[in-house]
């Protein structure tokens, strides 16, 4: 005969305790109701353990981390949504331009065409700021310079410069990443331009300090015309697709600078055998 153990003694007594709970079937009810009541306890710690970033450990078998994953994937869902904005954007700005290009072939006379490119530049320069911005706190200035006599390049349109910048700043032919943009018909970017090896010039006169910048030569055919800048107070503040929208920008740009300038198309560019350099 199989001698009786505590094990079998206990199953006994949980069977008895099952087989008297049958018989009482407000005894189930209340201890689904405890049991319901603890699982959605023990369910909203554990959602309140996962949000403060804890671990959560069930039945001492699953053990469950911070979504670390998750929340990685939604900083790159979130950065793609600003992406894409981005990049719509920019579609419809240039789609705009092209619009107002048809126009300006248009133009009866020179006032005509003049009010009409100024009207693009007082639409394109801020609405590129903008677009490229990445940093809530930064300041971007952007600019379209053109030659000028003696070597030199001025502001022909330009926001975020003050009054005086925008009449009197001249950048020099040699010295200044614009004027090499002019010179080479090549852009510059830069995320530093005060680190060091940086061929940058600071001007001697600048009242405002930055750090990042980008050149890009605004041509028609092989003809520089002049050079689209912009410059951000932060390091860093660009990446190279954002050089790649600007020369967009520029490419957009370079009707309405012709037709205003009249700048003859040589496919001569400025080097220094030309006696400028």
């Amino acid at each position: 005969m199989k001698p009786v153990t505590n094990m079998d003694k206990m199953m006994e007594q949980i069977g008895k305790a099952i087989s008297s709970a049958a018989a009482q079937p407000w005894v189930l009810t209340a201890l689904g109701v405890i049991l319901v009541a603890f699982a959605v306890l023990l369910g909203a710690l554990a959602v309140w353990k996962l949000h403060r970033g804890s671990e959560v450990t069930i039945a001492g078998l699953i053990n469950i981390k911070p979504h670390e994953l998750v929340r990685a994937q939604r900083e790159e869902i979130g950065k793609l949504t600003a992406d894409a904005k981005q990049k719509s954007l920019i579609i419809k700005f240039l789609q705009q331009l092209s619009i107002e290009v048809s126009k300006a072939m248009a133009c009866r006379n020179e006032e005509e065409c003049n009010e009409l490119c100024e009207a693009v530049y007082q639409y394109a320069l801020p609405g590129i700021g903008i677009m490229l911005t990445r940093q809530p706190a930064n300041n971007h200035r952007v600019a379209i310079f053109v030659p000028e006599g003696e070597g030199q390049l001025k502001i022909h349109e330009g926001v975020n410069f003050s009054p005086d910048g925008i009449k009197h700043l001249r950048l020099s032919l040699l010295d200044s990443a614009a004027g090499r943009v002019l010179r080479t018909g090549e852009p510059y970017f830069s995320g530093d331009v005060t680190a060091e090896g940086n061929s940058f010039t600071i001007h001697p006169k600048a009242t405002k300090v930055y750090h990042s910048l980008i050149c890009v030569p605004i041509k028609i055919g092989d003809a520089v015309l002049g050079v689209l800048s912009i410059d951000g107070e932060e390091k860093h503040s660009f990446t190279r697709a954002d050089m790649e929208y600007l020369r967009c920008f520029a490419h957009a740009l370079a009707p309405f600078l012709y037709l205003q300038t009249r700048a003859p198309l040589s496919r001569e560019r400025l080097d220094p055998e030309d006696g400028i350099a």
